[in-house]
C-alpha cells in the first residue's frame, strides 16, 4: 500500500471542487467471504451515483464518472485480493485505491472534498522504526512503519552463531562440539558445557552483530525494537547501548513468522510509545485554559490559525455547513444536499495549517482544540 501519514492526508485534502467521491468499506481477506467484496463495493458505488444525482448531476454523467469503480467492483480477481479496509478516492483526474490492514466503517461521501477522517488514526498513530530479529540461526534487520517493512542489507553481518565460532578449536577430551539444526539454530553438546559456556558463545555472536547494527541505526536515528530467541535477545539487551531502543521486546522464532507478522510484532512494541503521546496530548487539553470544546468554536479558530492541537474522533460525523467567509456554522440533524461532515472540514483545515491532530475515541467531545 502507499505509505500512509499526515502528508498523504494533506495531499488528498489540498484540492477541492465538486465532485469528489470517497468510498470506504470493510473487506474480507480470506475464505468464502471474499466473494462478497465485489458486492460491497458495487453497492457503495451505487450509493455514490445516487448521491451525485441528488446533488444535480445527470444519471448518465454520474455513472460515467464512477465507471472505473464499477469496473473495479466487477473484477473478481482484484476484489478477492483485499486487505481489511478499503478507501477509494475519485475525482476528475482519476481514482486512487488505498488498502489498509484494519477495518473501516462503510462511508460514502460525495462533495467538494475527500473524506479522510477515518484515516486520521492510522496516519497520525504511525511511526518509522527498526526491528532487529535475533536468533542463533541468523539475524535480520528491517526498516518498518506500522503497515510496511523492508529488509536492510548490512555488509559483514554474520550469518549465524556457527559462522562466528567457525575457527574455534574445541577440547576433544571434554567432548565439546556444536551442530546446526534443520532450522539453522546452533546446538551445543558435550560433557560439562553449562550456562556460562553457552552465554560466552552467545555473547561472542552478539559482539559480532552489534557493531554492524549500531553503525546503521545511529545513522538512521530510528527507535530499535528487539525480537527473537530469548537467549540472544537477552544478551543483546544486556550489551546494548543504543539510547533509542524500545523498552518492549518479544520472544518469537523469527524463522517462523512472515514479514507481515514481523511488522505486527514490531508495532505491538512501538504502540505504547504512540499511546503515551496521545494521552499526554489529552492531559494537555484538560490542563489548558485556552480551548474550544465544540464545532462552533473549533472551526472558526482553525480558519483563523488559532489552534495548536485538534482532537477528533474519526468515527464521529457532524453533518452541516461552514461558511468560511462569515465563520457561520449550521449543523443539520440529517445530511442535506449541501451539508458535509464537519469533522472532515476540521481535519482538512488542520492539515492545511500544520496543526497537530490527535485522534480520540469517546474521551472528549469532538471536535475540540487547544488554542494559541
Amino acid at each position: 500500500m502507499r505509505e500512509l501519514g499526515p502528508e498523504t492526508l494533506k495531499r488528498l485534502t489540498a484540492q477541492t471542487g465538486f465532485p469528489r467521491v470517497t468510498i470506504q468499506a470493510a473487506m474480507e481477506r480470506r475464505g468464502a467471504e471474499v466473494r462478497k467484496n465485489h458486492i460491497v463495493l458495487a453497492n457503495a458505488t451505487t450509493k455514490a451515483v445516487r448521491r451525485m444525482v441528488e446533488l444535480g448531476m445527470s444519471e448518465a454523467d454520474a455513472t460515467g464518472f464512477m465507471q472505473p469503480i464499477i469496473d473495479l467492483s466487477a473484477d473478481e480477481h482484484a476484489m478477492e485480493r483485499q486487505s481489511d479496509g478499503l478507501s477509494i478516492f475519485v475525482d476528475d483526474a482519476g481514482y486512487e485505491v488505498m488498502q489498509l490492514p484494519m477495518a473501516l466503517d462503510e462511508r460514502v461521501s460525495v462533495g467538494n472534498r475527500f473524506s479522510v477522517a477515518q484515516l486520521v488514526e492510522p496516519a497520525v498513530m504511525n511511526a518509522e522504526f527498526a526491528v532487529l530479529a535475533l536468533s542463533q540461526g541468523g539475524v535480520g534487520l528491517y526498516r518498518c512503519t506500522r503497515f510496511t517493512g523492508e529488509y536492510v542489507e548490512l555488509e559483514g553481518l554474520p550469518e549465524d552463531i556457527c559462522y562466528v565460532l567457525r575457527y574455534d578449536q574445541f577440547d576433544k577430551s571434554s567432548g565439546h562440539h556444536h551442530t546446526v539444526s534443520a532450522r539453522g539454530d546452533a546446538a551445543h553438546h558435550g560433557h560439562g558445557l553449562g550456562k556460562d559456556e553457552h552465554d560466552a558463545f552467545v555473547k561472542r555472536f552478539v559482539d559480532a552483530v552489534k557493531p554492524r547494527v549500531d553503525a546503521w541505526i545511529v545513522k538512521a536515528k530510528l527507535p530499535l525494537v528487539l525480537i527473537g530467541s530469548e537467549d540472544v535477545v537477552g544478551m543483546y539487551r544486556k550489551e546494548n547501548t543504543y539510547p533509542e531502543t524500545v523498552d518492549e521486546y518479544r520472544h518469537v522464532d523469527p524463522h517462523a513468522i512472515s514479514l507481515d507478522e514481523l511488522i505486527d510484532v514490531g508495532w505491538s512494541c512501538m504502540k505504547p510509545r504512540a499511546e503515551a503521546w496521545r494521552h499526554e496530548a489529552i492531559d494537555r487539553f484538560h490542563a489548558s485554559r485556552h480551548k474550544a470544546v465544540d464545532v462552533y468554536g473549533v472551526l472558526p479558530a482553525l480558519r483563523e490559525g488559532r489552534v495548536a492541537s485538534l482532537f477528533v474522533d474519526p468515527a464521529h460525523e457532524i453533518a452541516g455547513v461552514f461558511d468560511t467567509d462569515t465563520n457561520e456554522i449550521h449543523v443539520d440533524r440529517a445530511p442535506t444536499g449541501v451539508s458535509e461532515n464537519l469533522v472532515d472540514v476540521a481535519v482538512a483545515f488542520a492539515l492545511e495549517y500544520g496543526v497537530e491532530i490527535v485522534p480520540i475515541t469517546g474521551e472528549l467531545d469532538t471536535p475540540a482544540a487547544i488554542l494559541h
